[in-house]
């Protein structure tokens, strides 16, 4: 497990007000939206032990995409970020019980097309 602290953790709730959106998502929907230039979209999900989340993603651009919690004024990563992807498919079973969030992070200048689905699975 990787814990970034630094200015990154600290200033991400402010970045994502500023730049992204956060979605508190829904079971068994699929998203579709426009991240913004330099900006970032956020879904999370409260899952409990045993559970897992299952999700799979699709963007017309490469993005940074993670997996993350938050403690205070610190964010753990559990799924350091990946620099570059534009698709995955997997199933991300948590060290306990938290709320967790899936995160992309769009570098370019432009909007980037992102769709995803995802739900909480104790399979």
């Amino acid at each position: 497990m990787v814990d970034r602290v630094g200015m990154v953790g600290r200033l991400l709730p402010c970045v994502c007000l500023l730049l992204g959106s956060v979605a508190f998502a829904s079971e068994d929907a699929e998203t579709r939206v426009a991240v913004k230039a330099n900006g970032l979209h956020e879904a999370c999900y409260k899952l409990r032990a045993r559970e897992a989340l299952v999700y799979r993603f699709e963007s017309d651009q490469l993005m940074a995409f993670s997996i993350h919690y938050h403690v205070g004024k610190k964010v753990i990563y559990p799924v350091p970020v990946r620099p570059l992807a534009s698709r995955s498919e997997t199933r991300f079973v948590p060290p306990k019980a938290q709320e967790y969030c899936l995160m992309w992070e769009n570098s370019a200048d432009q909007p980037v097309q992102l769709s995803y689905h995802a739900h909480v699975s104790n399979k």
